[in-house]
């Protein structure tokens, strides 16, 4: 899946690139996120039930991650670039 599944769930994200964070917002709560490498090897988790959450992306070397979120039953995956 990737940024057009975000959009027809509701659920948004910025920037992309990122630096440091990596906000969602959603028009339903987010239950919970994870940031995975190319790879697939899970890099980490966070759980939440809010409609905003921030993502702090600067423990990550710079490249490419694909960033998984949930929302009640819809999950969607977008690739993010890290700078």
């Amino acid at each position: 899946m990737g940024s057009a599944d975000f959009t027809k769930y509701g659920i948004t994200f910025y920037p992309n690139p990122v630096e440091d964070i990596l906000t969602f917002s959603g028009d339903s709560a987010i239950d919970d996120v994870a940031v995975y490498s190319l790879p697939g090897q899970m890099l980490m988790y966070k759980q939440m039930h809010q409609n905003e959450q921030f993502i702090d992306m600067t423990q990550f070397a710079p490249g490419a991650y694909f960033v998984s979120v949930k929302s009640g039953d819809r999950t969607a995956t977008i690739r993010v670039i890290k700078r």
